[in-house]
């Protein structure tokens, strides 16, 4: 964890964490419905700086564009990583289109889309998440929209596996 501000941790230091993961262990997937999302709630225990999404693409796509990014809690797209092929499987790692960026604590939801059906992300399904949706909202062309309207909260066991990371 690096430490911002004056004097180290304390006296008024704001704590801003270098990674967060959404998700560990590899228990199933979510697969893209085509031009919707797929999100997953989490919750950011202090501010993150990150210019990167790792996710884990459990079937790679090479023939459609897809998207990949973070939603806050009004439904504003803050970070994402462009409408693009993902013609990879495995860990992948993708520069954010906003550069280096900080997110303050609270709620997110991570989210993908395709404009095909064949994308499936690795979610863990041994972590709590605040919400999960196979199919939800729109998009157009493989890109994540600029705003979502915020879904209804419910505990699901479901999160992507993804990371933030600088």
């Amino acid at each position: 964890m690096r430490v911002h501000g004056r004097g180290g941790a304390g006296g008024g230091a704001v704590a801003t964490i270098p990674f967060w993961a959404t998700g560990g262990e590899d228990g199933s997937n979510l697969t893209a419905s085509a031009n919707s999302l797929c999100l997953t709630g989490f919750s950011l225990p202090a501010s993150c700086q990150f210019g990167h999404i790792v996710a884990h693409i459990a079937t790679a796509d090479g023939a459609h564009n897809s998207d990949i990014g973070v939603y806050d809690s009004t439904g504003t797209l803050k970070a994402n990583i462009g409408a693009q092929a993902l013609a990879a499987s495995g860990v992948q790692t993708f520069a954010i289109l906003q550069g280096l960026i900080t997110i303050t604590a609270g709620m997110y939801f991570m989210a993908f889309t395709s404009a095909g059906s064949i994308l499936q992300i690795w979610t863990d399904s041994q972590k709590l998440s605040p919400f999960k949706s196979g199919s939800y909202g729109v998009s157009v062309g493989g890109a994540l929209p600029a705003s979502i309207t915020p879904p209804t909260l419910a505990v699901d066991q479901v999160s992507l596996n993804c990371a933030l990371i600088t």
